[in-house]
Parts: structure tokens; C-alpha cells; sequence
């Protein structure tokens, strides 16, 4: 991956380098200027190619883009054309006298030319290529992605030879109960031995999963009921559990708007603290909420896994949706399809257990320790009135789910936290 905005850096990093070797002439910074300018033409050939085929009003726009296709070619060959004066620059600074000049520039311009080189030189059959711009930035940069539709070929080629033997070890390995979805998507066809070893705590006396049944319908091209529901619980519940809660989201844009709410809602009472509004990176996040009373995380993504905060710290999980993945992501679409082309169902294959597993992960993030209690709330109702919701509750430790009005729920938090 790569974006439009990295030249910058990249550029000032070569003029502080010349520069400093003081071999900055009139020359090279013509050369630079023509460097900026064919950069330039081969980013606006992208956005106009992105502005033809976009369709979708969001805040990010997708379109993927077939490296068969003229457009690619084209962007090709505006590559290559930058990439060929970036390289009579560097000649010319080679033929200076400087014998360290060459040591210096050298790793850098490899380090900025190889995603490039990844996404048009290096050939790739079975990769999704697609742009992505970012309207929500003044400059609108677009990021330049390839990624692999199947690893099960490269998972196999490097990590389970004849010669290897491996071990995979998580808590979240099976759907259900079972490998086959982990064994599928790595392309493991010979036997291996598995082994599922139980929990060395009785989870079903630390837990209650709580699901309202009266919450909006969550309609994609209109959240803003569904957003106030979920405000005004989370509200409600921070006075049960002093703040200390995880609130976990499939999009960005749910969570700022909900972050948004919450703010009006609490005024100075609680501290928000939520993934890309608030400054710092995962693991800041996750010291400023453990170190701050009254707070409450808000997440998304990564926040779904490897966020460890044991005991009082974390009292309550909110799930905000079933975490499906969106079909219309580049790479999950060509995996459905790819399934799909085979008479398979897309969303059974890899739609539900790739979702369960992820599920897994972020009612994992409550129970850290043997000692620990707390309340994981699904404001889904999916996970019990669909029938492969239950996939997603057989999947998980032996606990209690209860699907009632929210007004009850919120009572059984209550009792449920106070008696431990």
C-alpha cells in the first residue's frame, strides 16, 4: 500500500540529504520540480479514473481497478516516467564527490519505490487492486492498495512444509467448536492433530450476555435512531459500572457519530475516549482509560483484539453490531465470489465464521483473569433471532444470554454486579 501524500516526505527527505552534502544545485532542483510535476499528473490521472467510476456517497470512496484494464497501464507508465527521473537525479548525485552520498539516498528512495514497485511491477494473479480516496481530508489523498485474495498458497509454501512443524495456538481458533473454517482459509489439506482445552474458570459465573429486543432497526442508509438508543443505554449503564466499558464498533463512522452523542449526553461527568479522536496509539488509548476514573473506551477494528485490560478496569463490553465484514471491501467481495463460483455459499463459508471469530475476540476482551465479572451487551438482536445467531452464541464459553426489554436488562446488570 501506498498514498499520494508520501512523495512530500519523501522528496524533503532527498533535498535535506543534498543539502546537507551541500551538492544541491540548480540542476537537481529542476530536476526535482519536473520529479514534483509528473507525480502530480499521475495522482490527478488516479482521482479522475476514481471520479469516473465512484458511485457511492461515503466518506471514503472504493473503486477496484484491473490491472488488465488501459487505466492501469496508463498509471504504469506515469510510474515509470517519475521513476525515470528520480533516477537521472540520482545519477547525478552519484557522479558528485561525496563517496557517502550514494549510502545515504540510496535505502531511502528503495523504501519509497517499493510499494510502488509491489502494486505495477510485481506480477500477482490472484490480487485485488484498488484505490481509496478520503473526502473527509482537505487534500483528499488516495491510497493505492494490492492485496491477496487466497494466502492458503504462501501460508502452505512457508510455514507447513514436510520439514516444519508448527503450532497455532488462540482462543479463537474454532467456529462452534470446530477447526475446518481456520483449516479452509489456510488451505491445510493433510491431518493435523487439534486439541480444544476448556476454560480454567467457570466463565458462566463471570458473565452475562445481554441483547434488548426493543432497539431501532439499524438501517445502513439511516443510523441516527439506532445511534440514540445506543447513547442512551451506554448513558444509563456507565452509572452502573462507574464508567470502566469497552464499546465496540464495526465503522468509523458510527462510532463518531455515537462518540458525538455521548458527549452532549454526559457533558463533564464521564471521559471519552475513543479510537481516532482521541490522540495517541492503541496502547495510549488503553493506559489513559485504565489510569482515568469515570472513562469510557470507544473502539473499532483493532480494539476488537489484543486489548487487554483485566479486573475492575473493565466491568462492560458493548457490541454494537454483529461484526460482518462489508461485502462490498474489495478483497471480501472477490473471496465471496470466488466461493460463490463454486457452488458454495458465500455467506455460510466465510461471511458467518469469519464474523463469529471476530465476535469471539471482542467478548474475549471482558474476561481477563479468573477473578474477573462483568456484562458483555449485544444491542444486535440478530445474535437470537436469526438462526445461524446461533453459531455465534455456541461458539462462545457455556454462558447465560438473556433477550429482553431494555428497561429489564439494565435491572439484571444491576443485580447481576452488585451481588459480586
Amino acid at each position: 500500500m501506498f498514498h499520494s501524500q508520501a512523495i512530500h516526505a519523501f522528496l524533503n527527505q532527498v533535498v535535506h540529504r543534498l543539502k546537507t552534502f551541500d551538492v544541491l544545485d540548480s540542476k537537481m532542483k529542476a530536476a526535482i520540480e519536473d520529479i514534483k510535476y509528473d507525480y502530480q499528473c499521475f495522482i490527478d490521472y488516479a482521482r479522475q479514473f476514481m471520479t469516473h467510476h465512484m458511485t457511492a456517497e461515503r466518506s471514503k470512496k472504493m473503486v477496484t481497478i484491473d490491472p488488465s484494464a488501459a487505466a492501469f497501464a496508463t498509471m504504469k507508465v506515469m510510474y515509470e516516467r517519475f521513476k525515470l527521473l528520480l533516477d537521472d537525479l540520482l545519477k547525478d548525485v552519484y557522479r558528485t564527490p561525496h563517496p557517502l552520498i550514494r549510502e545515504e539516498l540510496t535505502p531511502i528512495v528503495s523504501a519509497f519505490l517499493a510499494p510502488y514497485n509491489q502494486f505495477f511491477i510485481e506480477d500477482s494473479t490472484d490480487a485485488v487492486y484498488w484505490l481509496e480516496m478520503d473526502l473527509t481530508h482537505q487534500q483528499q489523498p488516495i491510497r493505492f492498495y494490492k492485496k491477496p485474495v487466497d494466502i492458503s498458497e504462501t501460508v502452505n509454501r512457508y510455514y507447513f512444509t514436510k520439514e516444519r512443524s508448527v503450532i497455532l495456538t488462540s482462543a479463537t481458533l474454532t467456529v462452534n467448536h470446530r477447526f475446518d473454517y481456520l483449516q479452509d482459509q489456510l488451505g491445510i489439506e493433510k491431518p493435523i492433530n487439534t486439541y480444544r482445552f476448556p476454560a480454567l474458570y467457570p466463565t458462566e459465573d463471570n458473565v452475562q450476555v445481554l441483547v434488548p429486543n426493543d432497539f431501532p432497526r439499524l438501517d445502513n442508509r439511516e443510523t441516527t435512531a439506532y445511534i440514540e438508543a445506543l447513547s442512551e443505554l451506554v448513558f444509563s449503564l456507565a452509572d452502573l459500572t462507574k464508567g470502566r466499558m469497552l464499546i465496540l464498533f464495526n465503522s468509523y463512522h458510527m462510532l463518531k457519530e455515537t462518540y458525538a452523542l455521548l458527549e452532549e449526553l454526559f457533558q463533564d461527568d464521564y471521559v471519552l475516549i475513543a479510537q481516532g479522536i482521541s490522540s495517541g496509539s492503541h496502547e495510549k488509548l488503553k493506559k489513559h482509560f485504565q489510569q482515568t476514573d469515570q472513562a469510557i473506551l470507544l473502539g473499532t477494528h483493532a480494539f476488537w483484539e489484543g486489548l487487554d485490560i483485566p479486573g475492575d478496569d473493565l466491568k462492560c463490553v458493548v457490541i454494537a453490531r454483529l461484526p460482518f465484514q462489508s461485502p462490498s471491501q474489495p478483497v471480501i467481495e472477490a473471496k465471496l465470489k470466488r466461493i460463490e463460483s463454486n457452488g458454495q455459499s458465500g455467506f455460510y463459508c466465510y461471511s458467518l465464521p469469519d464474523a463469529v471469530i471476530r465476535f469471539k475476540q471482542g467478548f474475549g476482551r471482558l474476561i481477563r483473569h479468573e477473578t474477573d465479572i462483568g456484562i458483555v451487551v449485544v444491542t444486535d438482536d440478530r445474535l437470537v433471532t436469526k438462526s445461524y445467531g446461533r453459531t455465534f452464541i455456541e461458539s462462545l464459553p457455556s454462558v447465560p444470554v438473556f433477550h429482553r426489554r431494555t428497561t429489564e436488562l439494565l435491572d439484571m446488570a444491576q443485580t447481576f454486579l452488585s451481588d459480586k
